[in-house]
């Protein structure tokens, strides 16, 4: 079970990381933090 919520996160984050392959976790996590939550909550709505 404390798998799945890893899981989810690793294919919400797998676009963002094709395109910015060459950030290490740390930024790309610093990077999608400074997206607006309208932005945010888009890039969720279509992973799905």
């Amino acid at each position: 079970m404390k798998t799945h919520g890893a899981n989810e996160l690793i294919g919400l984050l797998h676009p963002a990381r094709q395109d910015d392959s060459d950030l290490n976790l740390i930024q790309l996590l610093q990077k999608l933090s400074k997206l607006s939550d309208d932005i945010l909550i888009y890039h969720l709505e279509n992973a799905w």
